[in-house]
């Protein structure tokens, strides 16, 4: 059986990359291919760490090009979709193109190449919400003593309570891919994923309850 042919967006940032060095390390299964709109890696990781794409299996493309995506995704069957405005720090002006429109041209693309599943990498900030509610609140306080013996598990068949527009962002994305699954037939699968730091450790306390999920 040939190798998948998979593409990974964002293929130098921090998590992006971590996907991409470990498929990248079995080539009888994977065929490993990366975009992202910049030839140099996040600030979130450092250049020696960094695992460099082929120049042959490489795509320099904005998410905003839907030309250059189709390119980019055409053949593949597999795309990993990580690239994004990463924390929305920049304010609504970077979240849109690039977590909004961008992720729309991606599954947009691969909806005309025919490509066999997206797996999009969410957040777990699309649930920050309950957070702010018990009995979540009394754990994230460290109030030990009330803490009930039974807690509701968060899952994903939670309605999602995001609090600020990346978070909104990555709702929208987790939608679009409800919308592909439904309406065309797509896998779509969605992985709402923590806090992942280059050294593995918790920066704060607070930051324990996002880092292991």
């Amino acid at each position: 059986m040939s190798p998948q042919k998979v593409l990974i967006t964002g293929v130098y940032g921090l998590i992006g990359n971590i996907v991409y060095a470990r498929l990248a390390e079995n080539p009888d299964k994977y065929d490993v291919y990366g975009l992202t709109r910049r030839n140099l890696p996040s600030e979130r990781i450092s250049l020696d760490k960094t695992c460099m794409v082929p120049e042959n299996k490489f795509h320099l493309a904005d998410l905003g090009d839907f030309s250059a995506i189709q390119q980019a995704v055409s053949g593949i069957d597999v795309v990993v979709h990580m690239a994004a405005d990463a924390s929305g720090a920049k304010g609504w002006q970077s979240i849109l193109p690039n977590n909004v429109i961008g992720t729309y041209n991606v599954f947009e693309a691969c909806r005309i190449a025919k490509v066999k599943r997206i797996i999009y990498a969410s957040s777990i900030q699309v649930n920050n919400g309950y957070r702010t509610e018990e009995p979540y609140s009394v754990i994230l306080d460290g109030r030990i003593k009330d803490i009930p013996e039974k807690i509701p598990l968060m899952t994903s068949d939670r309605v999602t309570r995001p609090l600020n527009l990346y978070a909104c962002s990555k709702a929208w994305g987790e939608a679009l891919a409800h919308t592909y699954s439904a309406s065309y037939g797509m896998s779509c699968i969605c992985l709402r994923i923590g806090w992942v730091v280059d050294d593995d450790r918790p920066p704060k306390p607070m930051s324990r309850s996002v880092l292991v999920q």
